[in-house]
């Protein structure tokens, strides 16, 4: 199958090879691509297997604004007085799972909230930070503009896509089609940007010291694999 201009989603991978569901415009028929082997154009996301970085992929949802999603990476926080900078961040370590976000604004760090999540998954934990972020961004004045910083592409990908199944994603799509003025931009992990590391300080500590957080439902595979976990265990 050629994969080309009309390619429109990817929705899964395996374990064993690389499982691409593809759509296209033409027929929107799923088809499906085993691939073997992982291309040289693969990209990892945080704590995920390799996925193929495509150039679709870095375009946002047609239902938001051309300049609300960035995945170019470098974009580090511009000073200036009228853009607000909030940076995100998810961690997992043996202590547990915490989701954090920090705000700077003219070189001062404005604000910062974290907390301790559930037995869930990091991905669940950087889209937590996300919307937490994104809802703090939208009760801020009119006036200014919230450029968002996430190292973890996944989710700003599943954030922008109105076809999105999971309910943290689609909340977040809500505010940005409300506030245009918010912009979510991907930014580059451990790559010494203060920010960054920062809100990923903030998430490891919460793993630990953080306040309770039950918002955050766990997906269904997810509590499956927790059970057998335990069964085994017992």
């Amino acid at each position: 199958m050629r994969i080309g201009k009309d390619l429109l989603a990817v929705f899964g991978i395996t374990s064993g090879g690389f499982l691409v569901f593809l759509e296209t415009k033409r027929t929107k028929d799923p088809q499906i691509l085993e691939l073997s082997q992982p291309s040289t154009s693969v990209g990892a996301f945080n704590n995920c297997h390799p996925v193929f970085s495509l150039h679709w992929s870095t375009h946002p949802s047609e239902n938001l604004k051309p300049n609300q999603i960035s995945f170019e990476d470098g974009e580090a926080y511009i000073v200036r007085k009228d853009i607000i900078n909030i940076f995100t961040d998810g961690s997992k370590t043996d202590h547990g799972v915490g989701a954090a976000f920090c705000v700077l604004t003219n070189d001062i760090w404005a604000y910062q909230w974290s907390a301790k999540l559930n037995d869930n998954t990091v991905f669940q934990a950087e889209l937590t930070a996300l919307h937490e972020a994104v809802i703090y961004a939208s009760h801020l004045p009119n006036h200014n503009t919230s450029k968002i910083h996430v190292d973890n592409r996944a989710s700003i990908m599943a954030s922008s896509n109105s076809k999105s199944t999971n309910e943290a994603a689609r909340k977040i799509l809500k505010i940005l089609l409300s506030n245009p003025r918010i912009k979510v931009s991907w930014v580059k992990a451990h790559a010494g940007n203060i920010g960054n590391e920062r809100a990923d300080q903030l998430a490891k500590d919460a793993t630990q010291h953080g306040q309770p957080y039950s918002h955050t439902k766990l997906p269904k595979p997810h509590i499956k694999g927790l059970i057998r976990k335990r069964m085994l265990e017992e």
